[in-house]
């Protein structure tokens, strides 16, 4: 079990948001992209850039 610090977890959301406001998901697709997020941020992912262009690759998979 991964435990994030709070500065991670604001990361986090942060780049959800981003990514929500481009793509415009549904929201199974934001919980893909919530999903995606979190198992790069266990994987070693810092950079709330990173965040961002995961879970938006994530939701432009899935409208494939």
């Amino acid at each position: 079990m991964n435990i994030f610090a709070p500065e991670q977890i604001t990361k986090m959301k942060a780049a959800l948001a981003q990514a929500t406001e481009s793509t415009m998901p549904d929201t199974a697709t934001q919980a893909l992209m919530a999903e995606c997020i979190l198992q790069s941020a266990a994987s070693g992912v810092r950079s709330q850039e990173e965040f961002r262009n995961v879970a938006a690759e994530a939701a432009k998979n899935k409208a494939t």
